[in-house]
């Protein structure tokens, strides 16, 4: 049975990610493609018995929200080491799945409706297009061809304004 609803996409002006993108130029080009995690070649068997031997020593997919706390310590670490900045392990270290995760949460946590937010095209993700929906993000700056899709153009951010 169909249904006579037909819903309202907030995402209807989104159009190409840019991991489709990528996936198609990989298959054009016989190219390796890792902008997925998805490699299309079978997994290094050592791998796999590492794995294992860290399931049965009681390590899953679920770790800490916050991120594995010797993981935090390791980035902050190497973070000092690199920049000479220190942060407090367990309070402005957190570690995230993906990029798009963090944004998205930053996004999520600290940006209000109504707020104005500069982004950058492509946006990385579906999520982050669903935080443009839900939040009417405006200012959108995709790259220009003329800088060889690289670079920021900052007089047209300055001169441009709300969108």
């Amino acid at each position: 049975m169909k249904s006579h609803a037909t819903p309202r996409s907030k995402l209807s002006d989104v159009g190409t990610t840019i991991f489709a993108v990528i996936g198609q130029l990989a298959s054009e080009h016989d190219a390796l493609n890792l902008a997925h995690g998805s490699p299309n070649f079978a997994c290094d068997p050592r791998l796999v018995d590492a794995a294992v031997a860290a399931m049965r020593a009681g390590h899953n997919q679920y770790a800490p929200m916050t991120g594995l706390p010797a993981l935090r310590a390791a980035v902050a670490h190497k973070f000092a080491h690199l920049t000479g900045t220190r942060y407090d392990v367990d309070d402005e270290v957190t570690i995230v799945a993906s990029a798009s995760q963090g944004l998205y949460a930053a996004i999520s946590g600290l940006v209000h409706v109504g707020d104005e937010v500069i982004y950058f095209e492509p946006i990385a993700t579906p999520r982050s297009c669903g935080c443009r929906a839900r939040l009417r993000l405006r200012s959108s700056f995709p790259p220009s061809a003329a800088s060889g899709w690289t670079g920021t153009r900052w007089q047209g951010v300055s001169r441009r304004g709300p969108a």
